[in-house]
């Protein structure tokens, strides 16, 4: 029955279409279908490489990264393609970034595509046009620059990734991983061996355009507002810059110049619209008349909003406990503080909102400043620029922990990101990062070490030189010593110090100098004379010797006469040792060796309580005179088992304590 009812209900489905079918024209009745089948995945090649095959990389390494894409020929018909690449998984701790895109560093792919740069994102994205089927090993290439925002301890691993995709499908991603090391002694070359171009094979040559504005080595936005944008761009020489703009990467349309040629140059664009996606390309011009052009850039614009007002807010900075400079962000912007550093200094950024703000994020940066033409003072040939994320450490007070490098003059800036995409960047102070107070030997210049260096500062209410006061200057040593290369690595505010140098076998020397914001005003170079048939040198040498030693004990003393662990410590030695010397003062007295010290006592304590005399017992041994014998063996016997109970010696003066744990009646000795 249930096969009959399944064929009953299939001849009424199929019923209609038969009739309806022998209804239509002749020419109607046979209809064919056909239809496109999409390319897939497998039918277009994509890889990453890098022809830096080192693992680990050290800080101001640029990493060069090669994209070999393709259409193979069973992709069914061509279709535009969109290549990305990002390095987004290069954080260090606290979301640090540690992997700095080179501008001018991004290669033009299949059609003479301009790569579109996204530093918010950090993504590189080509959109190529339609690649015919075939085309393969054809190539694009970027740089990325390993920086100095991280200076820890530990290896930090970072990945580069990169995907393609059409309309009709999307390959799988590609990476390749490295890690970072920061190594404190380590010297960048600044001249270094270019990368050399990699080979391409390939069906179709593309346009594999070389980088256009290595001029620029570093740029970022400073302000972004609803209808603002100002932008930092930092060169390696003189140039104008100008900016070409527009809501899309094809026509940008409007632009905008510098007056004038400079090292760094900042470009604001005003009369934007609010929410806004905007690209944008760099074009530079230097003073011989030769340009250079940048790949697209883009940046969104802030919603519609009130930017953060920053004045009235609170800049300290500390290092090792001592506070280098406070200073009141004012209306003005302007930031005429310096605080002063010696290189591998560590040093902390503290930033107090003086009102409530709907933070994203908040960011401490240091900046390589640029100086005049004429000036060479500090003068660096290549920008820095180190970006810390601020951690909030009390409500509405963050932090920012910062390590000086090199010496050179440098700007200090906070960097506010609100909720609505307003971007405020504040300069708070202004850092000299000076080099140390060296000492050398005079004529040789060969550093000097384990020289002492006793510091004492001009004080303006009494006019005069006196040592650095511990309460003041915190943990700062004086005297301080020079290491092997002859450096003292000390940090001093600003002030003007005098400096009492001596060592073995050399004629002391005392110089005065000042330190501050000024050019000159840093650490000095000593040179010492050597002379070692010098008596009176040797008597300041020794002689500053055990007054250092006398001076170091009396800190001691008194760090320590406030130490309630070092009391608690000091009174259980005590303690243990006067319990020590009475035990010994006891054998002494009572002629008792340690192990009869149990049957002494407990002898003793059943004496006293009138106890069970079997437990112990003393005796006496003589001889036939009566003279007491000293350490003569007794045996304890059961009497009528033999068994042996215990055997003891008798004490200097012939007295035994003998413990009986049986407390047998009947024993024999």
């Amino acid at each position: 029955m249930q096969r009959i009812f399944v064929l009953f209900v299939l001849f009424f489905l199929l019923l209609p279409q038969t009739i309806f079918a022998q209804q239509l024209p002749p020419e109607q009745k046979n209809i064919s279908v056909t239809a496109e089948v999409g390319p897939q995945a497998r039918d277009y090649q994509l890889s990453i490489s890098s022809p830096t095959t080192t693992h680990t990389l050290k800080q101001e390494t640029i990493v060069h990264y090669i994209i070999t894409y393709g259409a193979s020929s069973s992709a069914a018909f061509t279709t535009p393609l969109t290549i990305t690449a990002n390095w987004k998984a290069s954080d260090a701790q606290s979301n640090l970034p540690i992997l700095d895109y080179v501008a001018g560093s991004g290669s033009k792919g299949y059609g003479n595509t301009t790569p579109i740069v996204d530093l918010t994102s950090r993504t590189i994205t080509w959109n190529l046009p339609a690649i015919p089927a075939g085309t393969v090993n054809q190539q694009i290439s970027f740089d990325v620059k390993i920086n100095t925002n991280y200076t820890g301890a530990n290896a930090i691993p970072f990945t580069i990734r990169a995907t393609m995709a059409n309309s009709y499908m999307t390959k799988p991603e590609v990476s390749l991983a490295k890690e970072y090391n920061y190594d404190e002694d380590f010297q960048f070359d600044t001249n270094p061996t270019p990368t050399p171009t990699p080979s391409i094979a390939q069906t179709v040559p593309p346009v594999l355009a070389p980088p256009t504005s290595s001029l620029i080595t570093n740029f970022s936005f400073t302000t972004i507002t609803d209808d603002t944008t100002s932008i930092l761009i930092d060169t390696n020489k003189t140039v104008q810059a100008r900016i070409m703009y527009g809501t899309s990467s094809r026509s940008l349309t409007q632009s905008i110049s510098t007056p004038q040629s400079n090292l760094r140059n900042r470009i604001t664009i005003d009369d934007l619209k609010p929410a806004t996606i905007y690209y944008f390309r760099i074009l530079l011009k230097d003073q011989a008349g030769a340009e250079s052009t940048s790949e697209i850039f883009t940046f969104t614009t802030a919603e519609s909003s009130v930017p953060p007002d920053v004045t009235d807010n609170i800049i300290v900075m500390t290092s090792g406990g001592n506070i280098l400079l406070s200073d009141i962000q004012r209306t003005n912007g302007r930031a005429d503080s310096v605080a002063l550093l010696t290189p591998d200094t560590d040093y902390e950024v503290n930033y107090v909102l003086s009102k409530p703000l709907a933070l994203q994020k908040i960011e401490a940066i240091v900046r390589t400043k640029v100086l005049g033409l004429t000036s060479q003072v500090y003068a660096s040939d290549q920008t820095t620029t180190i970006v810390i994320p601020m951690i909030e450490k009390s409500p509405s007070s963050y932090v920012a922990s910062l390590k000086s490098l090199s010496p050179g003059l440098f700007e200090v800036s906070v960097r506010i990101t609100d909720i609505y995409g307003n971007i405020n960047e504040q300069k708070v102070a202004e850092l000299k990062i000076m080099s140390y107070l060296t000492i050398l030997e005079e004529g040789t210049t060969n550093p000097i070490s384990e020289s002492r260096v006793f510091f004492t500062y001009y004080t303006m209410q009494t006019k005069q030189f006196e040592p650095l006061p511990p309460h003041l200057f915190i943990n700062i040593d004086n005297p301080s010593y020079s290491d092997e290369t002859g450096v003292v690595k000390i940090n001093l505010p600003a002030g003007t110090y005098q400096a009492a140098v001596n060592a073995f076998g050399y004629t002391q020397q005392e110089i005065t100098f000042t330190l501050g914001a000024q050019t000159g005003e840093d650490f000095p170079t000593i040179f010492l004379h050597k002379d070692p048939a010098n008596p009176v040198g040797y008597l300041q040498y020794y002689g500053n010797a055990v007054r250092d030693l006398f001076t170091n004990m009396s800190l001691v003393v008194n760090n320590l006469a406030t130490n309630v662990r070092f009391f608690n410590l000091i009174a259980t030695f005590i303690i243990t040792i006067t319990i020590f010397f009475t035990f010994v003062f006891f054998v002494f007295r009572t002629r008792v060796y340690p192990r009869h010290l149990f049957p002494y006592v407990s002898h003793h304590l059943k004496t006293i309580t009138r106890g069970h005399p079997l437990g112990t017992f003393c005796a006496i041994i003589t001889d036939e005179q009566g003279k007491r014998i000293k350490d003569a063996l007794i045996s304890v016997l059961d009497d009528k088992t033999g068994e042996l109970m215990t055997s003891i010696l008798s004490n200097t003066i012939g007295i035994c304590y003998i413990y009986n744990p049986k407390e047998h009646k009947n024993l024999k000795l």
